[in-house]
Order: C-alpha cells, then structure tokens, then sequence
C-alpha cells in the first residue's frame, strides 16, 4: 500500500482543518524503511489478520475512546 493511498483514506475522516504538509529531509530521516512483508510471507507463510482500512479503523476507535476518558 502506497503511502498516499493511505493519506487518502485518512483524509475521508480526518478534521476538516487537516493540511499535509510537505517539508524537506531531515537529518537521521530514514531513507528506506525497508517495511515490506514479502520475505515473511514467502519464507513464513505469514499473511496479516488485519488489513490496514481496519487497522486504521480500530487505532481510530481505541484513540477516540482515550480521549472520552481524558486520557
């Protein structure tokens, strides 16, 4: 999943006054984070539960849950 796509989809709930901002590098940014699940897949047979709209989704309840706490 391409890192816009992602964005995207957040955007459809995000607060209005969202704005994305692109700024420049930043010393000790990583370049490639290498996140890709191909190798545990192939070598592990690994396939995630969750598909990461859901994934989203539950981080966005359980955040919106602290927060009616005060937490």
């Amino acid at each position: 999943t391409a890192l816009k796509e992602v964005i995207d989809y957040v955007k459809t709930f995000a607060h209005p006054s969202f704005k994305l901002e692109y700024t420049e590098t930043q010393k000790g940014d990583a370049k490639n984070t290498g996140a890709d699940i191909s190798k545990a897949q192939r070598i592990l047979n690994y396939s995630p539960e969750v598909g990461w709209k859901l994934g989203i989704n539950r981080e966005r309840e359980y955040i919106s849950k602290l927060l009616k706490l005060g937490l």
